[in-house]
Order: C-alpha cells, then structure tokens, then sequence
C-alpha cells in the first residue's frame, strides 16, 4: 500500500511533548482521535488535532481538500511550547550562493525570526516546475518579526521573496531583483509596521501587495503593482519587537506610505478613462494608482512617475513625467551587475523630504510606530549603495544624486 506521509511543520522548536503519528483514511470518521486503531478521514482533521512536530500519515485514496492549519491556533500552539524572542531565531544568513532549488532557497517558519539575512546570492529557483505549493520563492518566511533581509541579488527566482503573515518589524533593504516570473515581492496578510527601502525591484511584476501597513521609501519599481484586500482570512498581529499576540484582523488593504520613490511604466500613455477607474485586481498596474480602490489611504509624498506610470489619485506633490523614459537596462558581466539608465535635471525637482519614524506615524491595524529592531528611531540616510543621503532633500529613488545624462551603476 502506498502512503503519503505529511509532517506538520508549524514551527522548529524545542517540543515539550513527544511527536506523535495521526492517521487518514478514505473509510475512517473525523469523530476519531486519528490513531492507528481509529483513523480519521480528512487531512483536515487530522490536522486540528495535530499538534507541532506531529506526522500525519495519509493512506492510499483520493483526497479533494486544501489544508491549512488555523494561523491563530499554531501561534498559540507556538507559544505555549516556548516561542520567543529569547527561544527562537536570531539566525545569521549570509554571503551565501544558493542556486538550482526547485522549492525554496530559504526558506522558514516561525523560527526565522529576529534574524539577518544579508548579501545572498539567490537565483534558478523553482525553474522546473517540479513542486506546486506555497513555498516557492527566492526567500519564503511566515512570522519574519524584525528579520532584516539585506543586499541579496534574488532573480530568476519564479517570485523573489514572499513574506507571509506577522512579517512585523520585517525591513527589506538594498536588495537587487529582476527577471523573476512571479513577481519581486509579495507581502501576504501582514498589518504593519514593516519597512522596505532602497531596493531594485525590476521584474515585470514588482510587488503583490495583500497587506497593509507597509511603508516603501527610496525604491526603482519598473513592474506592474498589484493591491488586494484580504477579507476572509484574520491573522494576527504581535506587541512590539515580541512574538506576543496582540489581535486577529483581516486584511483591509492600503494604509501604506509610499515617499521618495521611482516608478517606470511601459512607455505608453498613462493609463485613464475607465481603464484607469476600474479595480486593477487581476493585472495590477504602473504606479501607486492601483490603491484608488483601497479602503484605507495611503501617506505619500516626493514620488516620481516615468513613461506612463501613474500616481495614486490623491497624490499631492507627485513628479509626473509620461513623456521622459528612463531607458533602464541590467546588464550582467561575469560577476558584476550594472544598471545603466538616463537621468535628466527635472528629478532633481521632485519634493522630497527626510524619511524617518516622526513622518511614517503609525499602523493603523497594530498602533505600533516603524522603527528599527531595536525600538530605536529609524531613519532613512543612506542609499542602495551606503552613500549618506541629503537630509533636507534627498534624491528621488535607490540612488543618492548618482549624476545626469546616461548612468552606468555598478549594483552588484
């Protein structure tokens, strides 16, 4: 008889009490309690029973159902069996090449968190197709709190990173993606505050926004954004830099802060009409148009928007430029990875101004401030490259006032 065996990975943690082997059958009753001798008939039961470290073994026959243990139920399971900041995580990742994995190339639960991942090389992910699920990206993290990823290069990755639900405290920074098929980002059920700054997302689809409260500063975004609410699924979110709950909430979309970023569009006309006051749900869109439809409004300021990509409608201050294109190109050499793209003087115009924890304010779902792992004030001085920014009026985008004319940078 063939079996499948499915290990409930909730956690890596310490258990207090021995693992123990749940059974599914086609003929058993989800009234049973899943042992050998009482066998249950979903995976779906087995799995409310299962507790972390646990392996449910799934006997021969057809299953229809989709599995999903209750987020708020592992997190206490989580808890009570030691998950914390003194217990878990703290990890150290880093100046690694990870390449040809056809699920993950890193990948955690729970127990990534507080941790550093910085200065991976990350690429030939999920390239064959061989495994479908949800956890297939460069970097995939559920409970990400206070995890810095920083200086990775992440392409060719299907989706570049995924950050999953309680991603609290979670900042995303200098980091370089392209030609990732999925998209560069995706920020799942997460309510705030997290911060991503200084990044190069260049895929066709830069960020999958199913979250709120993400703050986004001093970025190049060339793709398309997608924004989504996320009413049917209550995930929690945490007291400050723990992993203490503090509350469920669906995800009701927006209450982002988008300053002193670059948007490239395609090149054509922005998008208007119907076309541009429809829901862009599905297909997404260039620019910070694409949260028109969100419940909560974004903070926005010293944005500037290239060949056709749009700002968010009550966008004040926004640097509209349809007619200029930056022309950006990556190119590899060996090793080296280099951007090449146009400048002109108008960008020097956009009106931006210092990002730091007084201007972000709050999250409105947490009520927790955005500020660095340590509690400490975060302020956003340096670009992509470590360079000390402008404090008065700091340059739109990555790069701190890289020149004029036709740029060659050399960003890996």
């Amino acid at each position: 008889m063939r079996r499948l065996i499915v290990t409930i990975l909730l956690t890596l943690l310490a258990y207090a009490s021995p693992a123990k082997e749940l059974h599914v059958a086609v003929n058993g009753n989800d009234n049973n309690d899943g042992s050998s001798s009482k066998l249950s008939k979903t995976i779906f039961a087995a799995a409310q029973i299962a507790q972390p470290g646990d392996a449910i073994t799934v006997h021969e026959g057809t299953y229809r159902e989709r599995v999903t243990p209750p987020r708020n139920e592992v997190i206490v399971r989580a808890l009570e069996a030691g998950w914390s900041r003194e217990n878990i995580g703290s990890h150290v990742v880093r100046n690694n090449v990870i390449f040809n994995c056809e699920q993950a190339g890193i990948v955690g639960s729970l127990g990534a968190a507080f941790s550093q991942i910085s200065n991976n090389h990350i690429y030939n992910i999920w390239v064959k197709r061989q495994f479908g699920g949800a956890e297939m990206a460069g970097i995939k993290l559920h409970g990400a709190i206070d995890v810095a990823i920083k200086g990775n290069r992440i392409h060719n990755a299907g989706r570049g990173l995924w950050m999953d639900w309680m991603a609290q405290g979670r900042r995303i920074t200098g980091n370089l993606l392209y030609d990732n098929s999925t998209d560069d980002l995706f920020v799942e059920v997460n309510h705030g505050p997290f911060l991503v700054d200084n990044n190069l997302f260049l895929s066709g689809m830069s960020l999958q926004d199913c979250s709120e409260g993400g703050a986004y500063v001093h970025n190049l975004i060339t793709g398309r954004l997608i924004s989504r609410s996320e009413p049917q699924r209550s995930t929690p979110y945490l007291k400050a830099h723990s992993t203490a709950l503090a509350g469920l909430n669906s995800t009701t979309g927006g209450d982002n802060r988008f300053y002193n970023n670059i948007f490239v569009g395609n090149g054509g006309p922005p998008d208007s009409g119907n076309q541009a006051d429809a829901n862009p749900l599905r297909f997404g869109g260039y620019g910070l148009w694409v949260y028109n439809h969100r419940e909560y409004p974004l903070q926005t300021g010293g944005n500037v928007y290239f060949a056709g990509a749009r700002a968010y409608f009550r966008e004040d201050g926004a640097l509209n430029l349809p007619g200029a294109n930056p022309k950006l190109e990556l190119v590899e050499e060996g090793d080296r990875v280099y951007v090449r793209l146009t400048l002109g003087a108008e960008v020097h115009t956009a009106a931006t101004k210092l990002v730091d924890t007084e201007l972000l304010g709050k999250a409105k779902c947490s009520g927790l401030a955005y500020e660095n792992a340590d509690g400490s004030r975060v302020v956003i001085e340096s670009d992509y490259f470590g360079k000390k920014r402008k404090m008065s009026t700091p340059f739109a985008g990555p790069f701190e006032d890289p020149g004029q004319g036709g740029l060659e940078l050399k960003v890996w």
